[in-house]
């Protein structure tokens, strides 16, 4: 498909357009050209939480602080496919926490959890977290 444009000097232009989104069939989508120069490009996906084969369970306990935040998880890493894809976390307390990837996190600069809320973050880093007020209990499930 092809439309006719004008430059600024009032020349006409024929430009050829993308194909309209869906294509089902390969006739109608786009080539793509790898130059003879370039590297290896990958075609798995590394740490595809889909059909994970185990995980683990555990138990924070979540308080104010006012040095370093509380370790929620523990970074778990390895080789691609072997370490840990996700964690959730379960805000099972009755009050909000923030949580985030540095022990340096507090009540203003983490990512907020509301109690009875959860979140999954795909990710080998270690967590952190402080409450915004009394103590709470995480639930943490780990994804490998």
């Amino acid at each position: 498909m092809s439309i006719t444009v004008k430059d600024g000097n009032g020349n006409s232009q024929t430009v050829n357009t993308l194909p309209g989104l869906g294509q089902a069939a390969s006739a109608n989508s786009l080539p793509v050209v790898i130059a003879s120069d370039q590297g290896t490009v990958p075609t798995t996906q590394a740490n595809n939480p889909v059909g994970s084969a185990s995980g683990a369970t555990s138990q924070a306990s979540i308080g104010t602080v006012t040095g370093p935040a509380a370790t929620i998880v523990a970074a778990r890493t390895g080789a691609i496919g072997v370490g840990r894809i996700a964690v959730t976390l379960f805000n099972a307390g009755t009050q909000t926490v923030f949580y985030g990837f540095s022990n340096a996190v507090t009540t203003s600069t983490g990512a907020r959890l509301l109690a009875g809320a959860a979140v999954t973050i795909n990710t080998t880093s270690a967590l952190y977290g402080v409450s915004a007020s009394g103590t709470n209990e995480i639930d943490v499930t780990e994804t490998y």
